[in-house]
C-alpha cells in the first residue's frame, strides 16, 4: 500500500480507539516514505491520544517541519501543543494557520480544532458554525471524533448536529 492509503487506514484506525493499529499503519507510512507528513501528524495525534505528549510534540513538529505551510498538519500540530499544556506554542501555532491564505487557506474547522485543544469552547464553537455555514467536509467528523469529546456535553453541540444534519 502507498504511504496515503496507510496513513488513511491508519486514521479510520485511530476513529476507532484502536491506537497501536493505528500507529503501526503510520510506522508503515513512514517505512516507505519518512517524509509522509500527514503520517507524521497523525502518529503524533495517536501519541496524544495515549497520553504521551512528548512522542507526540515530537510527531506534529516533525510533520510541520516536512509540510510547509499545510494547513491541515498546522492545525493538529496546534492542537497538539494545546492538549500537552503548551498555550503559547498553540496560540503562535494558531497565529500563524490564521495568517495563512489562498491557496493554502485553512478551513474554520481547522482553527476551531486548536480552540478545542485549548479548551476554548466559545471560540471552537463559533468556529465549528463558520465550518458548518462553509458547508466543511470535515465537520460531520465532530460526532465521532475523539478530538471533539470536550464539547459533546456542551449544550450547544446537539444544536450544532442538527444543523449538520446528523442525529444528536
Amino acid at each position: 500500500m502507498s504511504p496515503n492509503a496507510r496513513s488513511i487506514r491508519g486514521s479510520v484506525l485511530q476513529l476507532a480507539g484502536r491506537l497501536d493499529d493505528a500507529l503501526r499503519e503510520f510506522e508503515e507510512a513512514l517505512a516507505l516514505d519518512a517524509n509522509f507528513s500527514l503520517a507524521q501528524a497523525l502518529a503524533g495525534l495517536a501519541y496524544m491520544q495515549k497520553a504521551l505528549p512528548d512522542r507526540a510534540i515530537a510527531a506534529a513538529q516533525k510533520a510541520r517541519a516536512l509540510s510547509g505551510p499545510r494547513p491541515d498538519i498546522l492545525a493538529l500540530h496546534g492542537y497538539i501543543l494545546a492538549r500537552a499544556g503548551r498555550r503559547d506554542d498553540a496560540m503562535k501555532a494558531l497565529e500563524d494557520l490564521r495568517r495563512l491564505n489562498q491557496p493554502r487557506r485553512p478551513s474554520p474547522f481547522q482553527v476551531a480544532l486548536i480552540y478545542v485543544g485549548l479548551d476554548d469552547m466559545d471560540r471552537a464553537f463559533e468556529w465549528l458554525d463558520k465550518a458548518v455555514d462553509a458547508r466543511n467536509w470535515e465537520t460531520p467528523m465532530i460526532k465521532a471524533n475523539p478530538i471533539f469529546e470536550p464539547i459533546r456535553s456542551d449544550p450547544r453541540f446537539p444544536a450544532l448536529l442538527r444543523r449538520i444534519g446528523l442525529p444528536d
